[in-house]
């Protein structure tokens, strides 16, 4: 009834896998028509597709969070080099010098930047 063509065969492991029916209905005739071993690699085929179908979603999700991350990153360190630079002289379109850069070492702005991009100010 369900198995008597590859379609058919088909069908029912998509089904099997997707929800569209209960496997362990299909896997019943398996086992009585053809070998319990064959019910056993139904069910090995069963939970590698389940957990294949979950690995890539959840991959998805990672990457998605991921890059998320990524863009917030880079805001905050636009923010904190814009607050910086307002802080001086010419405010946002003046220029920094180097005495003026080993001033603002300690600017929270700053050990926030130097955070960011791995960098410990003493090194700066």
């Amino acid at each position: 009834e369900y198995y008597g063509s590859m379609g058919k065969t088909m069908l029912v492991m998509f089904m099997s896998v997707t929800g569209g029916a209960d496997w362990g209905e299909y896997c019943q005739p398996l086992m009585r028509e053809v070998s319990p071993w064959v019910a056993v690699v139904f069910a090995v085929y069963i939970a590698f597709t389940v957990l294949a179908m979950l690995n890539v979603v959840t991959g998805v999700f990672v990457e998605s969070v991921l890059k998320s991350q990524a863009t917030d990153r880079d805001m905050v360190m636009v923010n904190n080099a814009r607050e910086l630079f307002q802080t001086l002289d010419g405010g946002i379109h003046g220029t920094m010098s180097w005495d003026t850069f080993q001033s603002k070492l300690d600017a929270p702005q700053m050990v926030e930047f130097f955070k960011f991009i791995n960098v410990d100010p003493g090194d700066a």
